[in-house]
């Protein structure tokens, strides 16, 4: 018997980058925690907004304690995205 393999063309669409969900439930939600928490920081995991903390580490740590080591995002709530990354 023998085996074949196929090679399918690579699709960069097709393939999910980190944070995606995250990132959508952000652009989602953005105008709204604009306008009740500008400044403050946003916890978000999937289609969720976890909560909402004054500081980056607050939010981080929360994070951590009740996700786990797991990809979330937490962003500053500003009209304009500064990128960090760690």
């Amino acid at each position: 018997m023998t085996n074949t393999l196929q090679v399918l063309p690579f699709d960069p669409a097709a393939v999910l980058t980190p944070l995606q969900a995250e990132i959508a439930t952000w652009d989602a939600h953005r105008a709204e925690l604009l306008a009740r928490a500008r400044g403050k920081h946003v916890l978000i995991k999937g289609d969720r907004i976890v909560g909402v903390f004054d500081t980056r580490a607050e939010a981080v740590d929360h994070g951590q304690e009740l996700l786990g080591r797991v990809p979330f995002l937490v962003k500053q709530i500003l009209e304009v995205d500064i990128v960090e990354t760690l």
